[in-house]
């Protein structure tokens, strides 16, 4: 045992000399390894750090916590607080609604007070633009909502009294999950009486009081005012009347299904999910899935199974490129010291010895590889997340950066891995050097071997590269197996590269291709004032606007189904019943969207399609291609209908006759409706020309030469609307 430990010990020396000897050869392999490593961290590393920026990005938007009891008393909270299953818990009252004078939103005419500790302001996310947090009962905070939307003029010092109490609709109290319906404005005012008395509510006053403001925070996230809300958002502090609501994280969030289904006193997760709030112990929760599905990968089952698998395919290609390149410098260098492995055999060193000299060699490099490619991972995340917070920083929304996140997994990964791509790439070669006999080896027959016929030199490499060719080719057949690696590790970097542009480049044309199409890059969707609309079209950077009406309540009825494909009427038949019987006594008709466009946007999108405006700006233009896989479940591209240009369609709109002259027949559809689907096909109409069809204005999409200032400009005149930059996007 002494002398195989002597044995070993020697061998390791040699290993170790021969590693300083062939410093080209080392260095060479080191980095082979640090790059392996370097990948492999760098992606670990990179899924780590995009996870823990979408959990800053959940807890920017809600706050950290993962579910909410609504309406609770002071003995849940106490009984909440000795809970084992949870870290903290944020107590927040809803002391009741107020009326907001002067406010020119109709559709919110309340404030919303609440009241709350300091800690909680800052645990729930509440951004303060000016002031301060209040400190005492008789301090409060307001929403710049109010301001930007509401339209009151409020500021820093100012008093403001609110009669506080409760909504209450036919002796029910509302919450902020019932909207306000005001039975004097134009679409109710007409109602019957009976019908305004369901629809009336009153505000039953329990306290009047006084406040200062002394701040002004930023419209607030979901959980405290929602999109629909009939109340903006004011908070003060040391007030106890009204209802108590609770926000609590949990201690082990992974473990979330099970302490959140105690909580609520059901018997698993599924009964949370499906279960109605009666048989559970609080009838009102609300659960964060938005952090949830971040913080602990709260997904469908096989929504997590795709992402690991995804990430197990990378580092799997990782691993096996890896492999490939580093395993051909270990044969390499054993090619080149097969004598010396030989020598050593002769004097007694048996093959086991032999095999792991081999792989201790490996792990000597690896020693050196693995931790320089750990440093060299983290760094270039490091600087990758850099470079994305310089590019992507004005477009990226809810949070201030991508975060690098360091964690021991990515680095106990790239070690495992790290040494498994050694072992695997050094096994082959240790193999090879222990089962050549002593005189193969000295001679190194095994690598070498000359035969004259296949010596001959083609005469197109001859005369290609002259004398140097010849010499090359005469040394790769007289060794094969040395030349062979480097051809191998040549082929499976250019493979690599080749297929990497090739998804990368495919990733980047699918994520435009949303957009490519597109005339505008400012899309505003929500309920627009003319005044509103008007203010806008004045703004800087508007080049062009298009705006897009809907009916979305009727259609157009076809009921001359001769006008309608064959084969579609089976596509929407077997959709609607799958054993396809009867089809005659099924659908009687098909219904044909409208689209209204303005004047200006009609004349834009004639031009687009290549027609003349005066030739069919009093008629309609039909988009009817659909997309079904045939009999044969080839996708196929068809028209719906067997209108012509020039025909006349007839149909039903409101119960009544219409006709509409086909002015044209187009694949391209109107200004917001590029990517939308909809099986029975549009009629794009002028709304000039057919004022009968009484179509609201639903969308309006603006092509801007700066569409990030002007998506600002737009919310300052109205924060409602829902503004999107498509540039933005595609950027993202």
């Amino acid at each position: 045992m002494k002398g195989v430990l002597i044995s070993m010990n020697i061998l390791s020396k040699i290993s170790i000399k021969n590693i300083k000897l062939n410093k080209k050869r080392t260095i060479s392999t080191i980095i082979g390894i640090i790059l392996s490593v370097a990948l492999i961290c760098a992606v670990a590393t990179m899924a780590t750090s995009f996870q823990a920026t979408l959990v800053e990005n959940a807890v920017n938007e809600t706050g950290y916590w993962h579910i909410s009891l609504l309406d609770i008393t002071e003995e849940n909270v106490n009984e909440l607080n000795n809970n084992r299953d949870i870290k903290e818990g944020f107590k927040v009252k809803q002391v009741g609604y107020a009326k907001l004078d002067n406010c020119k939103n109709e559709d919110k005419p309340y404030v919303n007070v609440y009241s709350m500790s300091d800690t909680t302001f800052k645990n729930l996310q509440f951004n303060l633009k000016e002031g301060r947090f209040p400190t005492n009962s008789s301090e409060i905070i307001i929403s710049n909502h109010i301001i930007t939307n509401g339209e009151v003029n409020l500021k820093i010092g100012d008093e403001i009294t609110l009669g506080i109490g409760k909504r209450i609709r036919e002796g029910y109290e509302l919450d902020d999950y019932n909207p306000y319906v005001s039975v004097d404005n134009e679409k109710n005012k007409n109602l019957p009486e009976e019908e305004k008395n369901e629809l009336r509510e009153e505000l039953q006053i329990n306290t009047t009081k006084t406040f200062k403001i002394v701040g002004i925070i930023e419209r607030p996230n979901y959980s405290f005012e929602t999109y629909s809300a009939p109340s903006y958002t004011v908070i003060t502090t040391n007030m106890d009347e009204g209802h108590t609501n609770v926000y609590l994280s949990l201690k082990n969030p992974k473990e979330y299904k099970t302490s959140i289904s105690e909580l609520l006193g059901a018997k698993d997760y599924s009964e949370v999910t499906r279960s109605s709030s009666n048989d559970l112990k609080y009838d009102n929760f609300h659960i964060n899935t938005e952090l949830l599905r971040w913080e602990v990968f709260a997904f469908s089952d096989s929504t997590v199974s795709m992402i690991y698998t995804v990430i197990g395919v990378v580092l799997f290609i990782i691993v096996f490129t890896s492999v490939f390149c580093i395993r051909n410098s270990f044969a390499i260098s054993i090619t080149e010291k097969i004598k010396m492995y030989g020598m050593l055999a002769s004097i007694g060193a048996t093959k086991k010895q032999i095999r792991k000299n081999v792989i201790f060699e490996g792990i000597v490099l690896g020693l050196i590889g693995i931790p320089l490619g750990i440093l060299s991972g983290i760094f270039a995340v490091f600087v990758l997340i850099q470079l994305m917070n310089v590019i992507l920083g004005d477009f990226i929304k809810g949070i201030d950066g991508f975060v690098l996140n360091i964690s021991v997994l990515p680095i106990l990964l790239s070690v495992v891995l790290g040494f498994v791509t050694i072992y695997i790439s050094s096994i082959a070669s240790a193999i090879k050097a222990s089962k050549t006999s002593p005189i193969q080896q000295i001679r190194n027959s095994d690598e070498i071997k000359i035969k004259a016929k296949k010596l001959k030199t083609p005469k197109i490499i001859e005369k290609i590269f002259k004398i140097g060719g010849v010499l090359a080719y005469k040394n790769l057949k007289r060794s094969k197996k040395k030349y062979r690696t480097t051809v191998v590790s040549i082929a499976v970097s250019i493979f690599v590269f080749i297929t990497m542009n090739a998804f990368i480049t495919n990733a980047f044309e699918m994520s435009s291709n949303y957009y490519e199409d597109f005339d505008y890059n400012v899309e505003i969707a929500g309920t627009i004032s003319n005044e509103n609309l008007n203010s806008i079209k004045k703004l800087n950077y508007v080049d062009e606007v298009f705006m897009t009406y809907e009916n979305k309540g009727e259609y157009i009825k076809i009921t001359d189904l001769t006008k309608v494909d064959t084969e579609f009427i089976k596509f929407i038949m077997l959709d609607e019943d799958e054993n396809n019987l009867n089809l005659e006594k099924k659908r009687k008709s098909t219904n044909l969207m409208i689209i209204g466009l303005d004047d200006e946007t009609f004349r834009s999108y004639v031009k687009k399609i290549g027609e003349d405006y005066e030739k069919i700006k009093d008629k309609g233009i039909l988009c009817d291609n659909y997309k079904y896989y045939n009999e044969e479940d080839k996708l196929t591209d068809k028209r719906i209908y067997k209108y012509e240009k020039n025909d006349i369609m007839e149909g039903q709109f409101e119960e009544k006759p219409v006709s509409i002259t086909i002015g044209a027949i187009s694949e391209i559809k109107p200004y917001g409706f590029e990517q939308t689907y909809y099986h029975d096909g549009y009629i794009v109409v002028n709304i000039n020309s057919f004022s009968n069809f009484k179509l609201e204005l639903a969308q309006v999409n603006i092509e801007s030469s700066n569409p990030e200032e002007l998506v600002k400009e737009i919310k300052k005149l109205d924060s409602s609307l829902i503004v999107s930059n498509l540039d933005a996007y595609v950027k993202e």
